[in-house]
């Protein structure tokens, strides 16, 4: 009788165990929209686009600054990827940055001016703790946040 009732509890359970296995869950509409991490590290600025779940594959990435400071764009692209991070370094600290991302059928875009700088320390003698100061339209205001700085891309024609 144990034996039986053993067996029927490993049927039971194993059903169940394997019950969700068969369907896929589908991908959330959300996850596909990218972001843009903004971080200063070592007076150096580290610029990574990527989506809100990382699990996403882009057809296209892909980050331009420009600045008074430089002859030419930096610019820097990925395709068929899930991220763009790595080369994306630059010792700018005040720049125009237009990040776009694509995953074959929707485009997604962010454009913004974007100042780093020192905020006075909390305790003199530490050091210095960065800030952003970000203006998303030409004649918009002038926002700060901390460093690193998250902004979601928005929809918009490719």
């Amino acid at each position: 009788m144990k034996r039986e009732a053993a067996l029927i509890a490993l049927v039971v359970f194993g059903g169940v165990a394997l019950a969700g296995c068969g369907t896929t869950t589908p991908p959330s509409p959300v996850a596909v929209i990218p972001k843009l991490i903004v971080d200063f590290q070592d007076n150096e600025t580290l610029l990574y686009l990527t989506s809100l779940n990382a699990d996403v594959r882009y057809a296209n990435l892909s980050i331009v600054l420009s600045s008074e400071n430089l002859t030419s764009n930096l610019t820097f692209n990925a395709t068929k990827s899930f991220a763009l991070v790595g080369d994306t370094n630059t010792n700018l600290s005040f720049f125009t940055v237009n990040a776009s991302a694509d995953d074959g059928r929707t485009h997604f875009f962010y454009n913004a001016t974007m100042h780093i700088a020192p905020r006075t320390p909390a305790v003199p003698g530490q050091p210095p703790v960065y800030q952003i100061y970000i203006r998303d339209t030409p004649d918009g205001p002038i926002q700060t946040d901390v460093i690193p700085y998250r902004h979601v891309l928005g929809e918009g024609p490719g």
